[in-house]
Order: C-alpha cells, then sequence, then structure tokens
C-alpha cells in the first residue's frame, strides 16, 4: 500500500517527527509464521537525506478482528475488546 497527500495535520510518531507536504509512505505487510510483520518506508526528499523505515512485528491474536479504515474515519469503539482499557 502507498499513500501520499499528508498535510501539516499529518503525525509521524508521538514525538512529533517533521514531515513535508512530498513525503510517501510504502507499507508492506506479509504473515511470518504467527505473526504480522509492518515495514513501513517513508520517502520525504525535503526533510531527510534518505528514506528510512520502521518495522512492527504483532502476535497471532484470536480475539482481535482486522479490518479496513481510513484514518479520516470516525472513532471506533474498542471497549468490548478484551485487554482494551475504557
Amino acid at each position: 500500500m502507498e499513500s501520499a497527500g499528508f498535510n501539516e495535520w499529518t503525525f509521524l510518531d508521538a514525538s512529533g517527527l517533521p514531515h513535508s507536504e512530498e513525503m510517501t509512505i510504502a507499507e508492506r505487510i506479509r504473515k511470518v509464521g504467527n505473526q504480522l510483520e509492518d515495514v513501513i518506508t517513508i520517502h520525504d526528499p525535503e526533510m531527510y537525506d534518505r528514506d528510512w523505515q520502521a518495522r512492527f512485528v504483532y502476535d497471532e491474536r484470536n480475539d482481535v478482528r482486522l479490518a479496513d479504515y481510513a484514518c479520516n474515519d470516525t472513532h471506533r469503539d474498542l471497549s468490548s475488546v478484551k485487554g482494551v482499557r475504557r
């Protein structure tokens, strides 16, 4: 999946890493054994000298169902998911 068209309201992480409107993101998700690996590549030639990546690995959970959504979808109530605090 590739994404573009980010604006000043978009954030990369909780620390507030900067980005420009030129930023594009490529995300590759694959199943490895009983885990899901998510590798995100940030391309922003205006802010960074070279592309950089973040990698996340998630263990399989039978109590969670993945669903597609857009970042601007309205908030979803996760309070019924086991382990999620209210």
